[in-house]
């Protein structure tokens, strides 16, 4: 994974990299991109789940998304990452759009071999 160049919080480029309070990092291909945001996610799970406290997630639709919900589903596969604390909300949702309607957000991940299964997998909390 090669970072191209990272600007921290507070760093004023002359593109604009970001908003205020965010720090911007270019990758050289958008692999490596999507692999860095899964981790970040991965390790805000993580803390999250040490301190009992859910992960609350919102997932974008989108071919962008993908990559980093297929690394999501590897580190849940072959490295254990638990998203049995994890809340998602699907962004893109419409209502009353049953969640079986073809054009629905919900069938999609449903159906995909993505991060969206695997936390179909979780059973429902009953406390939210």
């Amino acid at each position: 994974m090669q970072e191209l160049c990272h600007f921290p919080v507070g760093v004023q480029t002359s593109g604009g990299a970001g908003p205020p309070g965010t720090s911007v990092s270019v990758y050289a291909a958008s692999a490596d991109g999507s692999v860095a945001v899964a981790r970040e996610i991965a390790e805000l799970i993580r803390a999250k789940a040490a301190r009992g406290e859910l992960a609350v997630l919102g997932l974008a639709t989108g071919s962008t998304s993908q990559g980093t919900y297929d690394e999501l589903v590897r580190l849940h596969r072959e490295e254990g990452l638990s998203f049995h604390n994890v809340v998602a909300f699907n962004l893109d949702e419409y209502w009353p759009m049953p969640p079986e309607a073809l054009q629905s957000y919900h069938r999609f991940t449903a159906k995909q071999d993505s991060f969206g299964e695997e936390l179909h997998d979780v059973p429902p909390r009953g406390d939210l």
